[in-house]
């Protein structure tokens, strides 16, 4: 387990080329706060993103997008639909 200081300050598995791999908290700059896996330095896989204000995505992240069922729960709204890059496919709930 390593700490980084690289984009904000994460703590967690690092691979061979001391890049972000494996199980995972980076709190960003602009304090954001993402708890989950990483691939090759990328968010990727099981995860959740904490905001500011409180809002919260969790869901399944490809190549640091989401990807896949997902819940969204921000002051606005609460959806729990399945995410594609380009957004929200079909009726969330």
């Amino acid at each position: 387990v390593h700490t980084h200081l690289i984009d904000g300050i994460y703590q967690g598995f690092v691979n061979s080329s001391y890049q972000r791999d494996g199980f995972g908290i980076l709190q960003t700059d602009k304090f954001e706060t993402y708890i989950g896996f990483f691939r090759y330095n990328k968010i990727h896989g099981k995860g959740m993103i904490i905001y500011p204000d409180g809002s919260i995505i969790y869901g399944h992240f490809t190549q640091g997008k989401l990807d896949g069922i997902a819940l969204t729960d921000t002051p606005q709204q609460f959806q729990i639909g399945t995410f594609r890059e380009e957004g929200m496919i079909g009726i969330g709930f």
